[in-house]
């Protein structure tokens, strides 16, 4: 795991430096497979998202242009990055299932939250896992695609956060990216924090972020570029990337009953077996497809960070860190 510890530009400079070539081989595969934009339409396109990260969190753009320095990019090189979601933000490729059990509800004295990523197997093994040490706010793990500033994770305070992008019809251009919104939750003390901090900006596309801390608080917090709701006060809250208001969604209430089934409360281990159940988590091709790159289990008042190499039911290797 690397570690990056400082001021805003040190963090993205050591960053740069150090995952050099992991950022510039994930960037030229969005550019090549996934974006399909040239250069200047690429660059147009951030233009404004750019701005937005500006305005709302300066040092998160002296981070991402440290970055760029350390990487030997131009600062929207990792702005496309940080925003590759927004830049194909119709798509309707399978992206993860994750979950959140209250305190009390889980086997635990905080809240458990856990997710299946899943995303484009041409990305397994080009993925990292980190520690982050700002000169201001707590240390945090996050595991990331080289060159974004933030995902999945949970920081030293018990504050942790999952993410299921939604399919966005129309992209907020001045909107902030769901990424650098995931790296600002992690920047929170509390859970009622982080919530406020996703809803109250200014948002680029839909998304659900599940969100919990160490007090034992969970909520969904499912967005659009002009609105959200909050969903609290549940045992437990399954999201994929099915709204959870309205549209059913098979993988969803596979992944629910296999919950409702195992014993109460709900443990680390039955988690993860229902996040490996053939239904919910996307198995390994040879060819290229959408799998379950990871599995992700946060017990936040333990600050427990387990990260598994692929889908919990066939991984071989497996990440723990206590933070």
């Amino acid at each position: 795991m690397n570690t990056f510890s400082g001021s805003p530009l040190e963090l993205g400079l050591q960053h740069g430096e150090e995952l050099r070539d992991e950022i510039r081989h994930v960037l030229g595969w969005y550019m090549d497979q996934w974006w399909g934009m040239e250069p200047q339409e690429l660059q147009d396109a951030v233009r404004d998202h750019a701005r937005a990260v500006l305005e709302l969190a300066p040092h998160l753009g002296a981070e991402m242009e440290g970055i760029a320095r350390g990487a030997g990019l131009e600062a929207w090189q990792v702005y496309a990055l940080n925003a590759r979601t927004e830049l194909r933000a119709n798509t309707d490729a399978l992206e993860c299932t994750s979950v959140g059990v209250r305190g009390g509800q889980a086997a635990a004295s905080g809240a458990l939250l856990a997710q299946n990523w899943d995303w484009w197997n041409a990305l397994r093994g080009w993925t990292r896992c980190v520690r982050l040490e700002p000169e201001a706010g707590p240390a945090m793990i996050t595991l990331i695609e080289p060159g974004m500033v933030g995902k999945i994770g949970m920081n030293a305070l018990g504050v942790g956060v999952c993410l299921n992008f939604l399919s966005t019809p129309r992209v907020n251009l001045e909107g902030v990216p769901v990424h650098v919104l995931c790296r600002l939750a992690l920047e929170s003390s509390t859970a009622a924090q982080a919530i406020q901090r996703i809803t109250q900006a200014r948002r680029a596309a839909c998304a659900t972020y599940l969100i919990g801390d160490a007090g034992g608080e969970v909520a969904a917090v499912e967005v659009t570029p002009s609105a959200h709701t909050v969903s609290r006060d549940v045992p437990f809250v399954a999201a994929t990337n099915t709204p959870i208001t309205g549209a059913r969604c098979m993988r969803r209430a596979i992944f629910e009953r296999r919950l409702d089934m195992s014993s109460s409360p709900l443990t680390p281990d039955t988690i993860l077996a229902a996040l490996g159940h053939l239904g919910v988590s996307a198995p390994p091709s040879d060819a290229l497809a959408v799998e379950t790159v990871h599995t992700v289990l946060m017990d936040l008042a333990a600050r427990t960070f387990l990260v598994t190499d692929g889908s919990r039911a066939v991984a071989h290797e497996e990440l723990r860190v206590t933070l």
